[in-house]
């Protein structure tokens, strides 16, 4: 008999199934070998007739003298190319890499209509400076009415060739631990974010309290909060004196930024030796966990039992007074200075060129009879605001301007403001200060009578420094040195609980892109107060780790919107699905259980710290180039914000304030001597070594 035939039906479901499992095997061989753990190795270096001897540094007398030695075309710096997603074991968990773009580059007519797209929800993306590197969120600020210093990196809506639901839904969390200001809800609205829940775990961004370190190693490679853990260190102003304390101890005459202090009450009899040699001295006791000027008392030298009795049952920090200040028209002011802080390891520190200057609204005198006058003493805006003198700054422009560029920046804030700011103010408050600001009604004041506003921009500071004859360079050089200092005094704890938190989920794609260390997941930002005495030297106050964001003024309003603004989008938010990166983490932690895939840790070092001295550029590997390339790229996103830490004069510097050396402070470091952000020039591109990343921009937003 002839054979049986088997049906055609059977024949092709078979040929399906097993296409099927050989496709299946192949996916699990790619994902097995994108996962594979590298070894740390240097990388290869590519020599040509034009590249240096690597032997020699790479320092930017090299890169200026090879430059205009090739022809380098305006589309290889500014030409658009197609975004790239975020890969986790295989699987592109950003859902934009699909989307193709169709368009060159935006005109500025069409970046501002992205503002209006934006408030529709829909996330706004600004390109890597980096061939391979994912686009970030870009979070812009309302009203700009002059064209920044380039636009050509944001993405918009006519970019891609697909429909605006095709992009990812980005979500934030906002828990109760933080007051809710709405320069942050409204930029975080701007951006297309959408609100969610803590406990859904959808959300790229948690706006809350400081985090301890097991929450943060529950954090996906691109989940972020706004608090670095163990921030109290800088925060409370007993411990944030205890470690400028020890850094003193450590090196002496360097860390001198602040009064002398004490903490009480355990330093009960050292405050009362100080106040034996110093009979007729000014002190000025504060609460160690507290805002807003409440129980701050200013005390003499000599105290009655009562009071003396009082002190020790508390617990406080007692700073000598700074009795000469300088003075604004015969009024006291200290700075309020905005700073953000991206990373401790490395340290990486933005300033914002905008801060406040508050006045007091009683003039100044050293009479000891006065010391009760908390309103001359004392320059806090809760203090202040109820004093009939206060007067709200409108952020218009005024004679003090004459000599600065201020004029043109008002008129722009007051276009920002009438944009698309509603017109109702936000009472201002620290993170527990009563919401009541009982000053809308203050009137205004002539320039007889007192200063022109109880509250000043930075800007005005400098036109008033001008007009009288005073060096506002000087004093804002010793301002950075300051800032720099008291954050290398706390930089020891704080990075200890970062290294406790560490997370290195996203096999090695998120390797590429963290470099050294963990994957990323704070920033913070500080509120530095600072008194300047009549040297122009600077003193340190107190650090509030959760500075007031409110909008008591129009002033306030386009300060601390802007602030908000760039600092998220200098932090780097990448763009994720939410879905596809669950599935994917669910699958790494799979294979890690069933040994199929390697487990998570840092990326290899191709140094040590002793070596690390000896080498150049060209041989550093892939997880050093990777930290150098997230610092030029978060540089390239900084906006207005600027970076005084690292530097290429400050590395050498601060180098022996450190507690201890880091690895990834001396790459930065070796990287901005040999050339720094100039490595990465369209010139001197092609010098690089084969295993750094490849720029295709040099277009800063």
């Amino acid at each position: 008999k002839e054979p049986r035939q088997r049906p055609h039906q059977f024949e092709q479901r078979e040929h399906q199934e097993h296409q099927e499992q050989r496709e299946h095997g192949e996916q699990r061989e790619k994902r097995e070998q994108i996962d594979r753990p590298q070894v740390a190795h240097r990388c290869p270096v590519q020599l040509s007739s034009k590249s240096p001897d690597p032997s020699s540094r790479l320092r930017t007398s090299h890169i200026l003298s090879r430059m205009q030695q090739e022809a380098w075309e305006p589309s290889q710096s500014s030409g658009p190319t197609s975004p790239v997603g975020c890969i986790i074991g295989g699987m592109d968990i950003s859902g934009i890499s699909r989307l193709n773009i169709v368009s060159g580059s935006n005109t500025w007519p069409q970046v501002m209509e992205h503002q209006g797209w934006s408030r529709g929800r829909h996330i706004l993306l600004l390109r890597s400076v980096f061939e391979g590197r994912p686009p970030v969120l870009l979070f812009p600020f309302p009203g700009l009415p002059m064209q920044p210093r380039n636009h050509c990196r944001i993405l918009g809506p006519e970019d891609f060739d697909r429909t605006l639901s095709d992009l990812p839904r980005m979500y934030f969390s906002h828990t109760e631990e933080t007051h809710e200001y709405n320069a942050v809800l409204r930029t975080l609205d701007r951006g297309g974010l959408h609100r969610t829940s803590l406990q859904s775990g959808r959300w790229c961004l948690c706006w809350s309290g400081c985090p301890k370190p097991e929450m943060l190693r529950n954090f996906h490679p691109f989940q972020v909060t706004n608090h670095f853990p163990g921030s109290w260190n800088i925060g409370r102003k007993d411990l944030m004196w205890r470690n400028i304390r020890c850094a003193q101890r450590r090196i002496p005459n360097q860390f001198d930024i602040t009064p002398p202090s004490f903490v009480l009450p355990e330093d009960m009899r050292l405050w009362e030796a100080s106040r034996a040699q110093n009979p007729g001295a000014f002190w000025i006791w504060k609460p160690v966990n507290s805002s807003c000027g409440r129980g701050i008392k200013v005390l003499r030298s000599t105290l009655d039992a009562g009071t003396e009795k009082s002190l020790c049952q508390k617990k406080g920090v007692v700073q000598r007074y700074v009795e000469a200040p300088l003075l604004l028209d015969g009024y006291k002011f200290d700075l309020r200075l905005y700073i953000v802080v991206t990373s401790y390891d490395p340290l990486k520190v933005y300033l914002n060129p905008e801060g406040l200057v508050r006045l007091a609204t009683q003039r100044y005198s050293k009479s000891p009879g006065d010391l009760h006058c908390r309103r001359m003493h004392l320059t806090n805006y809760s203090i202040n605001k109820h004093a009939d003198a206060y007067v709200k700054n409108l952020d218009l422009p005024s004679p003090l301007q004459s000599v600065t560029q201020s004029e043109l920046r008002r008129a722009e804030s007051r276009n920002e403001d009438s944009a698309q700011m509603p017109t109702a103010e936000e009472p201002e408050t620290d993170a527990h200060c009563s919401s009541s600001s009982g000053d809308e009604d203050k009137p205004q004041t002539s320039p007889d009578s007192g200063p022109v506003s109880s509250k000043w921009s930075l800007d005005e500071l400098h036109g008033y420094f001008v007009a009288h004859g005073l060096n506002y360079n000087l004093m804002m050089e010793r301002i950075k040195d300051l800032i720099i200092k008291a954050l290398i005094a706390v930089e020891p704890p704080i990075v200890n609980q970062c290294h406790q938190g560490a997370s290195f989920q996203g096999g090695s794609n998120a390797q590429a892109l963290r470099g050294l260390g963990p994957n990323p997941s704070c920033f913070e930002i500080y509120g530095f107060d600072v008194l300047v005495d009549q040297n122009l030297v600077p003193w340190l106050l107190e650090v509030n780790i959760l500075p007031s964001l409110s909008s008591s003024s129009p002033l306030d309003k386009r300060i601390k919107t802007r602030l908000v603004a760039e600092a998220l989008t200098l932090v780097g938010l990448r763009p994720f699905d939410h879905r596809l990166i669950g599935q994917a983490l669910r699958e790494e932690r799979e294979g890690q259980v069933s040994g199929l895939h390697p487990k998570a840790q840092a990326s290899p070092k191709s140094h040590t710290l002793n070596t690390l001295s000896q080498t150049t550029l060209w041989e550093l590997g892939h997880a050093e180039w990777a930290t150098i390339a997230e610092a030029h790229d978060e540089f390239m996103r900084r906006g207005s914000l600027q970076r005084i830490f690292p530097t290429d004069d400050g590395m050498d510097r601060y180098a022996d304030l450190f507690e201890c050396p880091r690895y990834a402070n001396l790459v930065l470091a070796k990287w901005l001597h040999e050339g720094g952000e100039a490595c990465f020039r369209p010139e001197a591109a092609h010098l690089l070594p084969a295993c750094a990343p490849r720029p295709i921009s040099w277009d800063q937003y």
